[in-house]
This record gives C-alpha cells, structure tokens and sequence, in this order.
C-alpha cells in the first residue's frame, strides 16, 4: 500500500510553485525602462510588450538592461546608451495623462449619442391629419377600396 504525501508538503509544493511565477524586483525594472524603448524587430511594440518568440532585438536588450540596471545605472543613463548606439527613434515617450483621457472621453461621447439617438426617435409621432368631412374626393377612394376587400 502506498502512502500519500501529506496535504502539508503538498501546500508546501504548490507555495513555491506560486511564488515561482511572482514578477522579481528586477523584471519590473527591465519593464518599466524597455517600455520606454521601441522594438526594432519591425513590430510596433516596445522591448518590454514585444511578444515575438525569439525576437533578435527586444530579448538582447532585455538582457542589456538588467546588466545595466545590475551596474547601478538609472534610466535616464539607460535611455541615453541606447539612444546612442541605436539613434533617437528609439525612444518611446513617456505615457501622458492624454493617454488615459481619451478612452474615458470617448466612452462618455459614445453614451451622449445614443442618448440622443433614443431622445430623438422615442418621440411620439404627430397624429395624422384627419380626413375633411365634407371632401368626397377621398370618401369615394375610400369607399372603393373598402368594397374591393369584402
């Protein structure tokens, strides 16, 4: 008979397994200064958001910037080594307020229109004008239709 391992070590186990997976200190440095840097593979990511597998450019910086940032380099010195050796288009600028803006704005601009929109056509149409008594232009009209249904 064998024994199971106890629910315990299995705990144990599958803590490690979490913290494993945890972002490091320094992986939210590389991020934070690779957001800030296009990628030249030919996408239109930064080296941090670049998602093609072995890319040529963004892995290599990567690993450029955690040496760097080991050598006790700030960004701001990162930034300007890279834009050195690979030219000022590199650069990516610094995400803005404007960027959290538009989306918000465009939302409450999308819910005005349909306001609007509902507004405008759930009014009630204008009654019909009601046919004259005395015009036996259209009571013979009527009338004739209304014998062509019986």
């Amino acid at each position: 008979m064998k024994r199971r391992p106890a629910p315990l070590v299995l705990l144990a186990l599958l803590t490690l397994g979490a913290f494993a997976q945890m972002p490091s200190k320094s992986n939210e440095d590389i991020h934070r200064v690779g957001m800030r840097l296009a990628c030249l593979c030919g996408c239109s990511d930064t080296v941090a958001s670049c998602k093609m597998p072995g890319c040529h450019f963004a892995e290599p910086a990567r690993v450029e910037i955690r040496e760097m940032l080991s050598a006790g380099l700030s960004d701001a010195q990162i930034l300007e080594r890279f834009s050195q050796k690979h030219g000022a288009s590199i650069l990516r600028a610094e995400p803005s307020s404007l960027g959290w803006l538009i989306p918000y704005a465009s939302i409450g601009l999308g819910l005005l229109m349909i306001y609007a929109f509902v507004r405008r056509y759930s009014r009630k149409p204008a009654p019909l004008a009601e046919i004259p008594a005395g015009d036996s232009r259209y009571q013979e009209q009527i009338e004739k239709e209304l014998a062509n249904l019986e």
